[in-house]
């Protein structure tokens, strides 16, 4: 037991670097490698950004496994979708449109060559699309939607993010979001307007009430 527990964390990031390895080269792709965000950057956006790092494939099943699509067509948003890994895996499941929102331009070419040599192995029944610009100012189409958040921004930025999917809600009220490392979970357990449904050790699933 003792020597289990002593060498878990070594095995675990073993692991979890080799199924990124296998799964960037089964599909000719990168989306593994870890980018920090300069924060003496002129840009105000790299002062609230967390750094890019990729969730391992088995978790982003796990996550997406986890919701009920029996509601109908939903739309998938990454926001803060970096590199784009969990947009290819988005394409496995039966999503309506892929859509990655990212401020990074750096980041955006990145997901986009990503998404152009996953394709071009894969057969996916739905596209998938790429966004460069501020998350806070992005405007959410009123239609049923998954939205995944991987950290990827501080709470300033979340409230804001938060705000702008509940004004998307006019005709359609199906609002899904999965937060992955929720640092500032608060935000949604302490909201009249969100209701957990799912809570794991490393990622919350909310659903949208109000």
């Amino acid at each position: 037991m003792r020597f289990t527990f002593f060498f878990y964390p070594f095995y675990n990031r073993t692991v979890v670097k080799f199924n990124n390895w296998r799964f960037d080269r089964q599909w000719g792709v990168e989306t593994s490698s870890i980018v920090q965000f300069p924060k003496n950057n002129d840009n105000p956006l790299y002062l609230s950004a967390e750094r890019y790092e990729a969730t391992s494939p088995q978790r982003i099943r796990r996550m997406l496994g986890s919701l009920d699509y029996s509601v109908g067509p939903l739309y998938f948003f990454d926001v803060g979708c970096g590199k784009g890994r969990v947009l290819l895996i988005a394409s496995e499941y039966p999503f309506r449109r892929i859509i990655g929102i990212d401020f990074s331009p750096e980041l955006v070419k990145i997901a986009v060559d990503n998404v152009a040599r996953y394709e071009s192995k894969h057969q996916c029944n739905t596209s998938i699309e790429v966004v460069c610009m501020d998350a806070a100012k992005y405007e959410f189409p009123d239609e049923n939607a998954v939205i995944f958040l991987a950290n990827p921004f501080n709470d300033e930025v979340l409230v804001k993010v938060l705000e702008n999917i509940r004004q998307s809600a006019q005709k359609t009220k199906i609002r899904y979001i999965i937060y992955h490392y929720p640092v500032w979970e608060a935000l949604l357990d302490n909201s009249e307007h969100f209701s957990l449904v799912l809570k794991k050790r490393m990622y919350s699933i909310y659903k949208m009430i109000n």
